[in-house]
């Protein structure tokens, strides 16, 4: 925390530490929204995977934000696609996720809607606030399968195993 007040946010974001990532994310929508000045209502996240070492990234995204520490189960990415587990593969590590902020975003229906959860139990109780103690949002991912592949084999990720 101190040396995020003292030399700015940083370049990477570990979603697994944060207590409560739906804040976070709300943050980063809030934070582009008053840059751009529009209406955060009409902002949601576009993802590009990273392929590449987390010690490679040495500057923040210009908008949006960098997160890792995400793991993914029922598949694997390789080479810029969501593929099947390796036999006997229940976790694969999931490299670093760029989050973009998009007004009026439209999904790919030929992307794969993986959730995200916190922990691989997949249920959690409704919040006050109507959010889930558990589920955090989908991430659109690419894929040469169509989406009921990926529905069948339970494909999610997850930001603790």
């Amino acid at each position: 925390m101190k040396d995020w007040a003292l030399n700015g946010q940083p370049k990477v974001f570990w979603i697994s530490g944060l207590f409560f990532p739906q804040s976070f994310l709300t943050a980063v929508l809030q934070s582009h929204a008053r840059k751009y000045n529009m209406p955060i209502d009409s902002l949601s996240f576009a993802f590009e995977v990273i392929d590449q070492p987390l010690e490679f990234i040495t500057q923040p995204p210009e908008d949006g934000a960098y997160i890792h520490g995400l793991f993914m189960e029922g598949g694997r990415w390789v080479d810029g696609k969501l593929e099947d587990p390796l036999p006997r593969e229940m976790f694969s590590r999931f490299p670093i996720v760029h989050l973009i902020p998009v007004q009026n975003h439209v999904l790919n229906p030929e992307d794969y809607q993986c959730p995200i959860y916190r922990t691989p139990e997949r249920a959690g109780a409704l919040l006050t606030t109507g959010h889930s103690t558990n589920y955090i949002m989908p991430a659109s991912l690419k894929s040469n399968k169509k989406p009921d592949h990926w529905i069948l084999r339970g494909a999610a990720l997850f930001c603790q195993v």
